[in-house]
């Protein structure tokens, strides 16, 4: 559930109030099987979290300001079962786990952007926030592994992050801009107990130094957009999930760096038709990286590439903008995507248990249409994806391969009233 509320206080005083609210339950049943061993899963879960955001905003001849506070609250449990063969020979251990855990986590920030106007071609915008995390677990429970005694663990984390950018119109149409910005993810603790300390090991936070640039330019008579943008990113302390048959544990990477290129291109050829081309070229690699998993054993993944970072990505598409048809306005749009080989495991290698944890070069067709009339309330449209109905793999964790959508069909009647 969300509420905002707005109003303003003068002319150039405006205020903003965002709320957010949610109670969740979810309950589900997983079977993890391999050649290894078998998994039986209940999984019980429930998860309050309130959000609060004030903001001030002041706009003045040359420079605006918004400025604000935050804070976001979060009581989680999970309640975990599973019964395990571990020899694949019939042999099932009854709750060979029985886990309950319990994250509590508080988050409060004060923030300020600004938005300053040098002349009429350049504009100076930056921005600082100040964070301030507290997390709280506790695990427990009275499976074959579990602890008898909950064992419970804190973390607090302070950060300053913030921004500064500079645009400038290099004529009519086109604007050149970069920046650098650091920015910020929480650290937290494990949800699970280590096999070797018996505690819940806590995890760093992760930072990033991000420089950024680029130009966008509108085609003559608005019949396109041209946008070309460069990166590079600095992580430290970068945060990888190691897994293992026991569980996964969340360890600090030291470094790792990404750079690279992104293309976006979209025109009208012919009154309605048009194209969209994008494209992207990205290395993504850990610097120093010697880490353990759960279990303690050792694992050096230093110069790997990042998980789900694909070394090249593209897109093609074919476009119909309200194109008239019978007294109606008719729109489509027909693509094909494609995504370079990537890794899901730090390994980067078809580890034994890990065979599906590599995802060759793959691309998709997709499809849409839609049908509407002027002015009317109504509107109809046809949805594909995956229209060859090709196989891959959309998400992996150690002997656990998601497969992505096969093909899929959807149609929709929108009404406003």
């Amino acid at each position: 559930m969300g509420l905002t509320l707005s109003g303003e206080i003068s002319s150039a005083v405006s205020w903003k109030s965002i709320t957010g609210v949610l109670n969740q339950t979810a309950r589900s049943n997983v079977d993890v099987s391999s050649m290894q061993q078998t998994w039986l899963l209940r999984l019980n879960q429930t998860a309050k979290q309130v959000s609060q955001e004030f903001q001030l905003a002041i706009a003045q001849e040359r420079t605006d300001w918004v400025m604000g506070a935050y804070y976001y609250g979060q009581k989680a449990t999970e309640n975990r079962v599973a019964d395990v063969d571990a020899a694949l020979n019939g042999v099932v251990v009854k709750n060979f786990q029985n886990t309950n855990d319990r994250t509590d986590a508080n988050a409060y920030a004060l923030f300020a952007d600004v938005n300053h106007r040098l002349s009429n071609q350049m504009r100076l915008s930056g921005g600082l926030r100040l964070n301030r995390e507290i997390k709280d677990a506790s695990v427990g429970g009275s499976g074959v592994i579990d602890p008898a005694k909950p064992v419970t663990n804190q973390s607090a984390f302070n950060d300053v992050s913030g921004r500064i950018g500079l645009d400038y119109a290099l004529g009519k149409g086109t604007m050149a801009y970069g920046g650098i910005s650091k920015g910020f993810k929480s650290g937290g603790v494990q949800p699970f107990v280590n096999f070797g300390t018996k505690t819940l090991d806590p995890f760093n936070p992760e930072t990033v130094i991000a420089y950024e640039g680029g130009l966008k330019h509108t085609l003559p008579n608005k019949a396109g957009q041209l946008n070309l943008a460069a990166f590079y990113y600095d992580y430290n302390d970068i945060q990888a999930r190691i897994c293992d048959t026991a569980n996964c544990a969340v360890r600090n990477a030291a470094k790792a760096k990404v750079h690279g290129l992104e293309l976006q291109y979209e025109s009208k050829l012919v009154g309605a038709v048009g194209v969209d081309l994008t494209g992207g070229l990205l290395s993504a690699k850990y610097g120093s990286f010697v880490t353990s998993d759960a279990r303690g054993r050792p694992h050096d993944y230093s110069g790997n590439d990042l998980p789900r970072a694909p070394r090249v990505t593209y897109a093609v598409a074919a476009t119909l903008d309200k194109q008239p048809v019978g007294g109606m306005l008719a729109s489509g749009r027909l693509e094909y995507t494609y995504r370079g080989k990537m890794y899901f495991e730090q390994s980067n290698a078809k580890d034994p248990g890990q065979d599906q944890s590599v995802q060759d070069g793959f691309g998709l067709v997709n499809l849409s249409l839609g049908l509407t009339q002027g002015k009317a309330p109504w509107s109809v449209s046809l949805a594909a994806r995956n229209l060859a109905n090709k196989k891959y793999i959309d998400f992996s964790v150690y002997q656990i391969a998601i497969p992505g959508p096969a093909r899929s069909w959807q149609l929709r009647y929108d009404y406003r009233f």
